[in-house]
């Protein structure tokens, strides 16, 4: 049982969730918390149960139920009458006591005589209530009306339409060998897929580095990094139950604002939940709570960009860039969606898009869907290899399957062009939860990253999904265009030939020149008989 308190226009919200978790998040992946639909809470006039999802790769029910209920005003040292001032106060407190002293200090506001962060907190509060400002070079100390962080963080996001964010791409740790829950000791093998990643600033300077992933309907943010960048959390006691184990003391985090490519974001929550094997300088996942605000989601593999644009679901095609390859999507129970994905040319297969995943995955279902068993020549056996979990926890996968020549949704697909992906097999407890709706594998970065850009639609009930890739004469026009005209330049052989024989023409004319002509100078025979 999970219990919320929120105060607004003199009611008292109560939000019970019953959360029931099951399954194995396979590959790194987590839960991001989200209720969806999203309910007005001050339209809330009788109790109200709502069906939600606690999204991510756990499956997760969650019934929420909103009453309201008359309260009495908190009577606290910071009360405030308007939401505005609570969100900063939520702010001041989530600072850290050296950033507290900083502020304090430049306002003229003594703290030697404070001992506790609570009289820190206290200080800058008020301050920030009279609306006082950094002293001057005179010492005096100004007054002014300012803009606070509550209010920044409440503006909704600049009005560009379209945005370009810069990503970075981060490869998993090499060979590790971890103990998995089905099997004896496994080794993580590292996958030519990468993880995508952006930056996303806040408002006290610091930065979150986020993984951009579609299996993952909310915002989730490693524990460490909500202690260090001094990010708000609401206890949630409760548990969850996953193959690993079951892992209470649940966190949520509130981020009040954050800046992506200059836009403003938020206020939004954020599960605090350990993100396993993901590279530790990954902060957490940003998921499809932030995508589909956009009518169309392009991540750019080729030039390391993540474009979104709020207005339009087909812009023009990439420059020098060709569909390769398209499709429809469902959206699953859980809230993530699902593509038919053809391999090899041979039957379809219903796979997770999920961009965060580093590894395209198969179970069982995905195999017979294939055409293809255990016995045949096309599926070998694995030697203690595993995927690791969010929480931890490594399964084994048993089996693998070693795509040779293409994966498509419609038209000619990506061809690997000679080069082979291999596809680990295994019993994966996530896809079980899916077992209703056919899903037999995950799509991962691996193959992903053989297009240029990737394009989704990903907000609606229906979404589609499109590969752009160069193609050879494409490519072979852009050459040369770049290269200039070898008559122009000499090869490296007669660069490096033409000073020597450059030196032989030289000494040439320079002989000719002190020789006598042949026909003057008697031969030694001729001098000898002349007497």
């Amino acid at each position: 049982m999970i219990f919320f308190s929120s105060y607004s226009s003199g009611w008292r919200v109560l939000v019970f969730c019953q959360i029931t978790f099951s399954a194995f998040n396979v590959c790194r992946e987590v839960s991001a918390f989200s209720l969806l639909p999203t309910v007005p809470l001050s339209n809330l006039a009788t109790p109200r149960t709502v069906s939600a999802s606690f999204v991510g790769r756990r499956n997760c029910n969650i019934n929420v139920h909103f009453c309201n209920a008359p309260y009495n005003k908190r009577m606290s040292l910071f009360s405030s009458g308007s939401d505005e001032e609570e969100a900063m106060l939520s702010d001041i407190k989530a600072m850290r006591v050296k950033e507290l002293k900083v502020e304090l200090k430049s306002l003229g506001i003594g703290t030697e005589d404070a001992f506790e962060k609570e009289e820190l907190v206290q200080r800058l509060f008020k301050a920030r209530k009279e609306g006082r400002v950094a002293s001057s070079s005179d010492g005096t100390t100004a007054t002014t009306t300012t803009k606070t962080t509550a209010q920044t963080a409440a503006s909704p996001p600049s009005s560009t339409s379209i945005l370009s964010v810069p990503l970075t791409f981060r490869s998993l740790d090499s060979f590790r060998s971890v103990d998995a829950s089905n099997s004896e000791e496994v080794f993580v093998r590292p996958s030519p897929g990468q993880f995508a990643t952006l930056r996303a600033d806040l408002p006290n300077g610091k930065y979150l580095t986020l993984l951009v992933d579609t299996a993952c309907s909310g915002v989730v943010l490693r524990p460490s990094s909500v202690r260090n960048l001094g990010i708000p959390t609401f206890k949630a006691p409760g548990s969850m139950t996953a193959a690993g184990g079951t892992v209470g003391n649940t966190e949520v985090a509130q981020i009040n604002q954050m800046i992506i490519a200059g836009n403003s974001f938020g206020p939004m929550p954020a599960a605090v939940q350990d993100i396993g094997a993901l590279p530790s300088v990954m902060d957490g996942i940003i998921g499809l709570s932030f995508l589909n605000q956009f009518a169309c989601v392009d991540i750019d593999f080729a030039n390391g960009k993540l474009i979104l644009d709020k207005g339009n679901a087909n812009p023009p095609i990439p420059g020098g860039l060709s569909i390769i390859s398209a499709g429809t999507m469902k959206l699953a129970r859980i809230g993530i969606w699902i593509a038919d994905v053809t391999f090899d040319g041979r039957s379809p297969v219903k796979m997770l898009v999920d961009t965060g995943a580093a590894a395209t995955l198969f179970n069982w279902k995905g195999i017979s869907d294939l055409g293809l068993s255990r016995n045949s020549p096309e599926i070998s056996l694995n030697t203690n290899v595993g995927a690791v979990g969010a929480d931890n926890v490594a399964l084994r996968l048993t089996h693998r399957y070693v795509l040779n020549r293409s994966f498509n949704f419609e038209g000619t697909g990506v061809d690997l062009e000679g080069d082979t992906v291999n596809i680990d097999i295994g019993d994966i407890p996530v896809l079980d939860v899916l077992k209703g709706e056919g899903v037999g594998g995950i799509l991962g970065a691996d193959l992903f990253m053989k297009c240029d850009v990737v394009r989704l639609n990903l907000s609606g009930g229906s979404g589609k999904i499109a590969l752009f890739k160069q193609t050879t004469d494409q490519k072979q026009q852009e050459q040369k265009q770049h290269e200039t005209p070898a008559q122009n330049f000499p090869s490296a052989d007669t660069a490096a030939e033409e000073p020597v024989a450059k030196r032989e023409k030289k000494k040439k004319r320079q002989q000719e020149q002190y020789e006598t002509p042949a026909q003057n100078v008697p031969s030694v025979d001729t001098a000898a008989e002349e007497p």
